[in-house]
């Protein structure tokens, strides 16, 4: 990734519970390099069992240095994450 580019971050959500399950999914960017342009917080009203769920963030780099992300789904009973590192080039 340079300097200036977007790109658009996804997160696939799945519900292996054997309840259907409200949820809230967020994306952030930790540091300077890469901000996040769209909403960070997205609520969803319910994810069936065994359901899925994509949800996108659009992203900017703004400057040189390590861009990390982090993508997270937190219900009431159960959350899980994922974190993604890349360089930014100038």
């Amino acid at each position: 990734m340079v300097e200036g580019d977007r790109l658009e971050i996804s997160a696939a959500v799945r519900n292996h519970t054997t309840n259907d399950l409200a949820l809230a999914m967020s994306c952030s960017a930790s540091g300077k390099t890469i901000r996040v342009t769209s909403p960070e917080n997205i609520a969803m009203d319910s994810l069936e069992v065994e359901g899925e769920q994509l949800r996108y963030w659009s992203t900017e780099a703004v400057s040189e240095g390590k861009a990390v992300m982090v993508a997270t789904a937190v219900a009431s009973n159960a959350s899980d994450g994922v974190k993604l590192s890349f360089p930014v080039f100038p």
